[in-house]
């Protein structure tokens, strides 16, 4: 397994592609992830541009002052793979795949590009999420790498300022829109949250992943899992010793099944062993 750590906890993250249009998804990003008070070094990416929001930029991740721990990818489709492979190569541990055309689209290629994100993840032991993701949130950390509305600088305090009990809830979503949703309908109601994660179309990490670490990591006492489809559900490894934890600890966990399609992969698959990877779902992810 990965180390998570440097994929939720990074103490450097640079932005592929960041941008100074704050009307495009790049400069956004960018912006959101400064408009925050996240305590780590920001570097930007750029070919074309020398400073992007006042802050230098870099031509590559290579060229960096330092190996930053995580990379934001937010390039077109038939970039990231290239992209991926030079950041496992300049030792970057981590990365958030934002970019969208792959295995949700119809056709083969999609699924291919996906397949060789998977590999890069396995040869460089990195931890990455996506790709189609809306990025993830660390409310303890304000660290907000996503282009999701509700982060935005004039979305309103990520934190209440009185909040209503002790504990914290995590999200952890494949659905970027409403995980998401999620926080933004309970920010009103004084409701702490630790972590907004949302993992896209899974090409290496998946929501069981993430519960793994975050029950390790301690601190959120609610965990609400969003998953996409049957198929994801039978996949969904849980370790047995998360699944004790939960158990001796007393952790909320509310599993919300999102399902779109019943297929014949399905109906196919309840007849195998639970222990065989099931294939990709079929529907797609929004």
């Amino acid at each position: 397994m990965p180390d998570l750590e440097k994929l939720l906890w990074p103490k450097s993250v640079a932005v592929v592609s960041a941008s100074s249009d704050l009307h495009g998804l790049r400069g956004r990003i960018f912006e959101t992830l400064l408009s925050h008070p996240y305590e780590g070094r920001v570097y930007p990416i750029s070919r074309s541009a020398a400073e992007v929001q006042g802050h230098k930029a870099y031509p590559s991740v290579d060229a960096l002052p330092e190996t930053v721990d995580m990379a934001v990818l937010i390039i077109p489709a038939v970039h990231v793979v290239a992209e991926l492979e030079r950041c496992g190569k300049a030792g970057v541990k981590a990365a958030v795949i934002m970019s969208s055309g792959f295995a949700e689209e119809p056709g083969g290629e999609g699924a291919r590009m996906q397949s060789e994100i998977a590999a890069i993840a396995r040869r460089y032991d990195m931890a990455v999420t996506g790709p189609n993701s809306e990025g993830y949130a660390n409310i303890a950390a304000s660290l907000c790498p996503t282009f999701s509305p509700a982060l935005d600088k004039n979305a309103g305090a990520i934190r209440p300022t009185q909040a209503i009990g002790g504990g914290q809830v995590s999200v952890i979503s494949q659905s970027g829109g409403l995980g998401f949703a999620f926080f933004d309908r309970a920010r009103p109601r004084n409701i702490l949250f630790r972590h907004v994660v949302t993992t896209g179309n899974e090409a290496a990490l998946d929501v069981a992943d993430v519960l793994d670490y975050l029950i390790d990591e301690g601190g959120s006492d609610v965990f609400l899992l969003l998953i996409e489809g049957l198929l994801a559900l039978v996949g969904m490894s849980i370790s047995t010793a998360v699944r004790d934890r939960i158990q001796q600890v007393g952790f909320v966990v509310v599993l919300l099944l999102m399902v779109f399609v019943i297929s014949n992969d399905f109906l196919k698959m309840i007849s195998r062993n639970r222990e065989e990877k099931p294939p990709a779902a079929t529907e797609t992810a929004k």
